[in-house]
């Protein structure tokens, strides 16, 4: 009777473990997925002379949003919601125009995490801030050729740098193509405007 004991119990809890499992596992799973969908907020201040720029985002997966929240411009300082598809990756700040006032770039992960969009504001006369437009039909040709995403921005000597690695039938070619663009005023708005391509 001393040996059965043990036995039994052995085959009692080992039964038991065959039927918890699943259970175990399906939670364990659950708790992995939720895990990824939890919200990464987005927060930077930026000071450029006396002006400065709080942006801040939930970071959510749907119905996701960034706020601009200036202060020290002349005109207003409301706060300007701007809605994403994305989430914030980062936020560039520089003088594009070279109008001696910042441009603020918002860099966003598009939802498929391999494309990049980008939200351009400008300080009109340190009085104001508004959008300006970041598309142009100009770079159609330099994007079409070789683009599969994984984009990355950068401000520098009065122009917008766009880098991108290119790709051919599918696969990297460990080359990188660049899209220089400088800002213009066009009809009482400004618009990024596609200067020249160059492949390193």
């Amino acid at each position: 009777m001393s040996l059965i004991r043990p036995i039994t119990c052995m085959a009692i809890l080992t039964l038991g473990c065959l039927f918890c499992t699943p259970d175990m596992m399906a939670q364990d799973k659950k708790s992995k997925k939720d895990a990824k969908k939890k919200p990464v907020p987005f927060e930077k201040n930026i000071i450029y002379n006396s002006l400065n720029f709080k942006l801040s985002s939930p970071g959510i997966d749907s119905g996701n949003t960034v706020t601009i929240t200036p202060a020290g411009l002349k005109g207003n300082n409301k706060p300007i919601v701007i809605e994403l598809g994305g989430t914030v990756h980062e936020v560039l700040t520089g003088d594009i125009d070279g109008d001696s006032w910042p441009e603020l770039i918002i860099w966003e992960t598009a939802a498929d995490k391999i494309h990049q969009v980008i939200h351009g504001y400008t300080v009109n006369n340190g009085r104001f801030l508004i959008p300006f437009t970041t598309t142009n039909t100009g770079n159609k040709d330099a994007l079409a050729d070789g683009y599969g995403g994984y984009d990355e921005y950068n401000i520098g000597n009065n122009v917008l740098m766009h880098r991108f690695p290119i790709v051919k039938g599918g696969k990297p070619t460990k080359k990188t193509r660049q899209l220089q663009y400088s800002l213009l005023t066009t009809d009482d708005a400004k618009q990024l405007w596609f200067e020249k391509s160059i492949e390193f």
